[in-house]
């Protein structure tokens, strides 16, 4: 498990540059596997511009407005089961924590259909709680349609040169309405693509000493938001345009931000859960879905 500093020990700042960034005209796995292999072994954050732009989820078949994105995912897979986690400010809490000041705990949630949740507000859940988030397993039979338009060979090479077998689990995610999860951390390695809209991740190296408790999945309250503004935590942002991949990871500290207007309420992207590397793999206390 996790053995770092006390979560009231004074942080030390992120490292500056934690983040590398390659992009390419050409989406096939050449010009992102040695630079995606290279941040494995580094344990470092490596965003993909454009690696996943083939991927169908992300080339229309998930629609990219309001109206196109419900359809799009209604017509694949209206009747696949959801937990909907529900927050009035959008601000989400998705550990399975109970402190008495976390935003939002597992208990905050709905179980509804996918349906269900892309109801606007004169229906269903929209009409109470209009920013919502999603997140649940690909490998459902309901979701076998959605499943598909996460494959595109080029990308499974990409994948393959990189982490060598299967996925551990591969899930999708849908924000409706501006969302941001707390302050994390994951105990695999994770590929992350924004399919459609925008998503911003703050990351901290996993060195930072700002656990609740030693193994825990979500970093003290002290260093959320807006609690943080107070500490001397600064954290790398980056922002996912679709078809963008971003390689977290095990033990990367890392909120996440979907935003939405009016035009485009829905954020939708796609992950990959992988094994991280025998000697960097740790044990997280896991409550929950984060």
């Amino acid at each position: 498990g996790y053995s770092r500093g006390s979560a009231s020990a004074a942080p030390a700042a992120a490292v500056p540059g934690l983040l590398r960034v390659v992009s390419s005209s050409d989406a096939s796995a050449e010009p992102f596997g040695a630079a995606l292999r290279a941040a494995r072994r580094a344990k470092t954050p490596l965003l993909m511009r454009s690696a996943a732009r083939r991927l169908p989820c992300v080339a229309g078949a998930w629609g990219g407005g309001a109206e196109d994105t419900a359809t799009a995912l209604c017509e694949r897979a209206a009747d696949a089961p959801v937990r909907a986690f529900v927050s009035p400010t959008g601000e989400l809490w998705l550990d399975g924590g109970n402190s008495p000041r976390a935003v939002l705990t597992s208990t905050m949630s709905s179980e509804t259909t996918l349906r269900g949740f892309l109801d606007e507000p004169a229906q269903g859940l929209g009409r109470h709680w209009p920013r919502r988030y999603l997140v649940e397993p690909l490998d459902a039979p309901a979701c076998s349609r959605l499943a598909a338009d996460a494959k595109e060979a080029g990308f499974a090479r990409l994948l393959s040169s990189a982490f060598g077998a299967p996925c551990r689990m591969h899930k999708f995610f849908v924000a409706r309405g501006g969302t941001r999860t707390q302050l994390h951390r994951d105990g695999l390695d994770n590929i992350f693509v924004c399919a459609v809209g925008r998503r911003t991740f703050a990351l901290g190296d996993e060195e930072l000493p700002i656990e609740e408790e030693p193994g825990s999945i979500s970093a003290a309250e002290a260093y959320q938001r807006p609690a943080r503004a107070a500490a001397a935590l600064r954290l790398e942002q980056v922002t996912l345009e679709a078809g963008d991949a971003l390689y977290v990871p095990c033990g990367c500290w890392h909120e996440v931000e979907a935003h939405a207007d009016q035009a485009a309420p829905y954020s939708c992207a796609v992950n990959w859960y992988f094994d991280a590397e025998l000697e960097t793999q740790v044990e997280l206390v896991t409550e929950g879905e984060t």
